[in-house]
């Protein structure tokens, strides 16, 4: 892969019991099967319950095509790196296309070359579910800094400010709040950015921050049920709130 730092990590992929559900979409919709019920996904929450003012604007100022564009080419970017990250801390074998590393695979080592807290690698791509409220896909379950971790990479076109990454923040409370339910309590989160220029930036959700978050988390699940008429969902929220 060339670029890559010397980091070392342990895989520890029993440390938990992970399960996986199965996803499907309908009406634009991605939903999780947990086995009990079809449970709407994190980012399913997040885009039905945005102010999408500021991308109507971007979208009406570059065109519907050329925003489809590069929509398109950003998704498929953040698929390779993803793709690449998570086999490179599993330890499998990375498939160069070309004789150098692609655009992705050079802002996935940059990723990688940053994650120097990284102690225990104990699951990726790992399905949580709260409680059938809401479910989702962890990038990265680890010992970071000697605490267990949600991690969660981003990419984006330009470095983003703390005021920009809200939704994101609202992953990290949501998959910290399942896996805690689920297996065990979370004692950080991290998101971890780059830019095609290769810039880097770590944005942490900690004890300090946390609480603003999660509520702003359970605003947004409780406008989605409310805009779903799911009273026995309401009540739910109404007990986490306590």
């Amino acid at each position: 892969m060339g670029n890559i730092k010397k980091l070392s990590w342990a895989l520890q992929l029993d440390k938990y019991p992970y399960q996986n559900f199965s996803r499907e979409s309908v009406d634009g919709q991605r939903l999780y099967n947990t086995g009990e019920a079809k449970v709407p996904s994190v980012t399913t929450i997040l885009s039905a319950t945005e102010d999408r003012s500021k991308l109507d604007a971007w979208i009406k100022r570059v065109g519907v095509e050329e925003a489809e564009r590069i929509k398109k080419k950003a998704s498929e970017r953040g698929t390779l790196m993803h793709d690449t990250i998570e086999k490179r801390l599993l330890g499998q074998q990375i498939e160069l296309f070309n004789s150098e590393p692609s655009e992705a695979q050079q802002m996935a080592n940059t990723v990688l070359n940053n994650m120097v807290g990284l102690n225990y690698v104990y699951g990726c791509e790992i399905s949580l579910n709260y409680k059938n409220m809401w479910a989702g896909t962890a990038d990265l379950i680890c010992l970071y800094e000697n605490q267990l971790t949600i991690g969660d990479y981003k990419q984006a076109n330009k470095m983003k400010r703390e005021e920009w990454v809200t939704n994101y923040y609202c992953q990290l409370v949501a998959y910290s709040m399942a896996h805690t339910e689920m297996y065990g309590e979370v004692e950080q989160g991290k998101i971890f950015m780059v830019t095609p220029k290769l810039e880097f930036k770590e944005f942490e959700l900690n004890k300090f921050n946390y609480e603003k978050y999660k509520k702003i988390w359970l605003d947004r699940v409780e406008l989605y049920y409310k805009n779903k008429e799911s009273s026995d969902r309401q009540t739910n929220l109404h007990d986490m709130r306590v």
